[in-house]
């Protein structure tokens, strides 16, 4: 869903442009999530296979203390990638939101008219 201000008329190059703004912004948050997604399952899977619980404890632990314990660690083994990733997305939306690029979409209008 995008919200556009009031202000923005519907039908407008500068809605049009807006509309294809937060699209683009969308669009990388996308394309980034589909490139981290192999990365993450792969370490994930790799955690499970590296913590998996098999057999009795030998000391009477809870269920919820070996589910936390498990989800530290599969926590630890995607938070690196999970950073990277929005570090990644950071850096691809700031070049959205920069003064020269809205320069740019502001100039669009004014060619048309």
């Amino acid at each position: 869903v995008i919200y556009i201000a009031r202000s923005v008329k519907k039908g407008t190059c500068e809605y049009n442009v807006t509309i294809r703004h937060e699209q683009t912004h969308e669009q990388i948050n996308l394309e980034a999530f589909e490139y981290y997604l192999p990365k993450l399952k792969e370490a994930f899977l790799k955690a499970v296979k590296k913590y998996a619980v098999a057999g009795r404890p030998k000391d009477d632990v809870s269920l919820e203390t070996v589910q936390k314990s498990l989800l530290k660690k599969y926590r630890d083994a995607i938070d690196p990638i999970l950073k990277e990733l929005d570090e990644e997305i950071e850096r691809e939306q700031e070049k959205m939101d920069s003064l020269e690029h809205y320069n740019y979409e502001t100039s669009l209008c004014q060619i048309m008219r």
